[in-house]
């Protein structure tokens, strides 16, 4: 039987991200309808959208992490090493079978989380040599919002020019894969037989019963 704690965690875990999700897609519609850099200045969302991308990322890493590796947190639910946190959500996705096109290296993989998710934090911009790209279409596409991203999502994620430290990080590709990177982690946890459901109600950051 699930813990009702748990599952409250796991319920308002899924429907965070789905909120970043259906937030993201909004500038898939600008794109696709050719509104973007009109006279009104609209933007495609890229440096937003990466930004909302690698957050909702460290999100569900930490709640994945906290469940795997509980000793890794204080006592208040903060990692001790939020990167650490991400290489190991990497390594758990790519095993479960999301390409995410990143290396077992752990070295690269701290590359790739300082280069994009600290300086998107603490600097609004990529590290240099890094990019964000999104897809930007000459002629507005057939099908629905989801077609689109399904079609995104045929694309790699992350690809690097030959050196370790120089990434490109496609959005969409990611956005396409957001709600499966979820459904992974709400199946992970829910199928732990034990687990320290105070730490992560802390994770989480809600008020239980």
């Amino acid at each position: 039987m699930i813990n009702p704690k748990v599952k409250k965690c796991v319920d308002i875990m899924r429907d965070r991200v789905y909120g970043v999700s259906n937030d993201l897609k909004s500038f898939i519609y600008i794109r696709n309808n050719n509104l973007q850099s009109k006279e009104d200045n609209l933007g495609g969302g890229n440096t937003v959208g990466a930004l909302s991308l690698f957050t909702a990322l460290s999100f569900l890493g930490k709640c994945y992490y906290c469940v795997e590796r509980p000793d890794k947190f204080m006592d208040d639910g903060c990692t001790k090493d939020e990167s650490a946190a991400f290489i190991a959500f990497v390594r758990f996705l790519q095993s479960k079978g999301v390409d995410l096109s990143l290396p077992d290296n752990g070295g690269v993989l701290l590359l790739v989380w300082n280069g994009f998710r600290n300086f998107l934090a603490h600097r609004l911009k990529v590290e240099d040599g890094k990019q964000v790209l999104t897809f930007v279409f000459d002629e507005p596409m057939d099908g629905t919002i989801e077609d689109i991203l399904k079609k995104a999502g045929t694309h790699p994620v992350f690809e690097h020019d030959g050196s370790e430290r120089n990434w490109t990080i496609n959005g969409d590709s990611l956005l396409s894969k957001l709600m499966e990177i979820t459904d992974l982690t709400e199946k992970y946890i829910l199928a732990k037989d034990s687990l320290d459901v105070d730490l992560l109600v802390k994770v989480v950051d809600i008020r239980v019963d």
